[in-house]
């Protein structure tokens, strides 16, 4: 089976990627949906209080990007150790904050990961120093009009660095805000079909 490993956003959980990944399609592939390691308690406008996870902050970055890529290995090894996994079938998807620690992850360990679905997020700060590497992994980068996270304006030269590394962006703007338009399910959906009838790496 081919596998979709899903990553959240800032102070969202597992559960929430589980759910939205299986809305996409629940049926052509194991999904997996890793949990950030850093866990916070909040309290919302109404008073109560609510825990979400993170991938990390500008604090210590390095050893945050590091831990990502150790959680990546560790879950890939186990999911593939309990089921019947195609390794060269991989997808990674990511929303927000997870979508620059996932470019990270496919650029620093070329070919491991078949495709890359990168939701309302970012490239890497350091994108312009000579530490990634070109890969044969697939892009589907989807952005939306009204983020106000990553604007238009701040997203306007993402494809051109895709491009530098990866052989296939696909780069789609949406109608909304800092989330995924219905529209984006089936578009995923697509995508990723279309990669799977094509045959493997």
């Amino acid at each position: 089976m081919p596998l979709l490993v899903s990553l959240h956003g800032y102070g969202a959980t597992k559960e929430s990627m589980m759910r939205l990944c299986r809305k996409i399609n629940d049926q052509n592939w194991v999904i997996a949906s890793v949990e950030g390691p850093n866990g916070f308690v909040e309290k919302n406008p109404d008073g109560k209080t609510r825990t979400g996870f993170n991938w990390g902050a500008r604090y210590r970055h390095e050893e945050a990007v590091a831990v990502h890529h150790r959680i990546l290995d560790q879950v890939l090894d186990d999911v593939q150790t309990q089921a019947r996994i195609d390794p060269r079938r991989i997808f990674l998807l990511g929303f927000s904050q997870s979508v620059s620690f996932n470019y990270r992850y496919v650029f620093t360990h070329p070919n491991r990961i078949r495709g890359v679905i990168a939701i309302c997020g970012g490239l890497p700060g350091d994108r312009d120093e000579q530490i990634f590497h070109p890969s044969a992994t697939d892009v589907l980068h989807i952005a939306t009009t009204d983020d106000e996270y990553y604007d238009l304006d701040r997203i306007r030269d993402y494809p051109a660095w895709l491009k530098e590394f990866a052989p296939s962006v696909t780069f789609e703007v949406l109608e909304g805000g800092h989330a995924l338009p219905r529209e984006g399910r089936s578009l995923i959906n697509l995508w990723m079909q279309e990669r799977l009838q094509a045959g493997i790496l």
